[in-house]
């Protein structure tokens, strides 16, 4: 009868733990918007870019130009998407990862080669969030699918498919 008592304590002291004090949960990921974005330089959101160290971060806002995935090869041109996390609680802070998918680019100063990038970020459930790409370099513009994946918990959550073409 101990034991049972015992475990009907934990049970109940589960129950009173408040719901964010265990953590978020996370449903899945809605893509609310994909394509070609501009910079608004008079805000910040976070955007993924790769260098030397292969993992950097840039702040800017974004403003979706136009929606679509079929992206031009041309310098200065940034594309992505718009996500929101779906669970609970609203406003949990929960780390997702990113992934980046795409053809071989070369960077000549470094002598690497990537076929795909990650890079971790802070954010929240129910937040829009923008994630992307800018072509700053002539040796990133390389043609064919481009993929941004978005994780959590190691679980796949979504993904776009894009097509990167010479104008």
């Amino acid at each position: 009868m101990n034991k049972l008592m015992t475990v009907l304590l934990i049970v109940i002291a589960l129950c009173a733990v408040p719901y964010s004090a265990l953590g978020a949960q996370v449903d899945g990921v809605d893509i609310v918007n994909y394509g070609i974005y501009v910079a608004d330089d008079n805000s910040q959101v976070r955007s993924a870019k790769i260098n030397e160290a292969e993992q950097a971060s840039q702040e800017k806002a974004w403003k979706l130009l136009k929606k679509g995935d079929r992206i031009p090869a041309k310098m200065a041109t940034s594309f992505g998407i718009e996500y929101i996390i779906k669970g609970a609680p609203a406003g949990e802070p929960v780390e997702i990862t990113l992934r980046y998918l795409h053809p071989t680019i070369s960077n000549p100063k470094t002598g690497k080669k990537y076929t795909s990038q990650e890079v971790s970020i802070d954010a929240q459930v129910g937040k829009k969030i923008h994630e992307g790409y800018t072509f700053d370099h002539e040796w990133e513009l390389v043609t064919g699918a481009w993929v941004i994946q978005v994780f959590y918990d190691g679980r796949k959550l979504a993904e776009q498919y894009f097509t990167v073409y010479k104008p």
